[in-house]
């Protein structure tokens, strides 16, 4: 497989990332081939496009690969997202019980919060702003809550001006998060740092599906650790990022390439 492997989290290893990245993208036409289906249970099992494509995005940022290659990918996932969606409330009356009752893609569930709070963040740090709009009603659509939460809100808010204030947060991990983009100065930054630090550990029971896969022998569910709400923040509040550097799940890489292209656009 020809990819660049100069890999950004030392964790991984190159036959498990290219093992993996060969079943990413073998599954994309798989994914797709289920639209075609009749049984709109196996129609609804589109959905998991999403992952294959969120697999895919931090593989390749893992291992090294040009994050050039890594907007047009964000794109597809979200728009994977939207038909996911419409799948599911075409055929919901079609679908077992339990499938009606299920969106595709619940924000609150523990792994999907911390993937929906990585898709908001990537749509700024690879400049896919226009994408927002798209991925916030995908996932009003998806939630069975009347409301989403102020750490959400207030990351969509960044570029959204007209999203509500919310006083509640559904984890308690996430509310130094919250008060970071509520903060200034180096009650922001101590904030953050006190995020950071605690990031990793916080994944146990909220991903365990990814947490301590890189210690296993084919490191499966492993594409990387990334704080990329995190790195957002200080891409966009342009916070001195030095002292973050020293985190192996702060995507310093991708700050770098966002704020080269902020400059870029500035220029021209």
């Amino acid at each position: 497989m020809n990819v660049t492997f100069n890999p950004r989290q030392l964790f991984i290893r190159q036959a498990n990332a290219e093992r993996m990245l060969k079943q990413a993208l073998d599954e994309i036409p798989y994914w797709n081939d289920k639209l075609k289906d009749k049984n709109p249970e196996e129609k609804y099992l589109y959905y998991l496009q999403v992952d294959n494509y969120w697999m895919l995005i931090k593989l390749y940022y893992t291992i090294g690969e040009d994050i050039d290659k890594l907007p047009p990918l964000l794109e597809q996932m979200i728009e994977s997202a939207e038909i996911g969606t419409k799948v599911w409330q075409e055929n919901k009356h079609l679908l077992s019980k339990e499938r009606q009752n299920t969106p595709p893609y619940e924000w609150h569930n523990g792994l999907n919060y911390l993937n929906t709070l990585g898709y908001i963040s990537m749509c700024y740090l690879l400049h896919r702003e226009d994408l927002l709009e798209r991925l916030l009603k995908v996932i009003i659509d998806n939630s069975v809550y009347t409301e989403l939460d102020a750490a959400i809100e207030d990351l969509f808010y960044y570029h959204l001006k007209d999203r509500p204030e919310r006083d509640w947060n559904k984890y308690v991990y996430i509310v130094k998060f919250t008060d970071a983009m509520r903060s200034k100065g180096e009650e922001q930054l101590a904030l953050l740092h006190q995020y950071m630090k605690d990031w990793y550990k916080e994944m146990v029971g909220l991903n365990d599906i990814e947490y301590n896969t890189h210690l296993t022998e084919e490191q499966y569910g492993y594409y990387g650790y990334w704080a990329f709400e995190a790195a957002a923040v200080i891409y966009l509040e342009d916070l001195d990022d030095s002292d973050f550097r020293q985190y192996p799940y702060y995507p310093k890489d991708l700050v770098d390439w966002a704020r080269a292209k902020k400059r870029e656009k500035e220029a021209s």
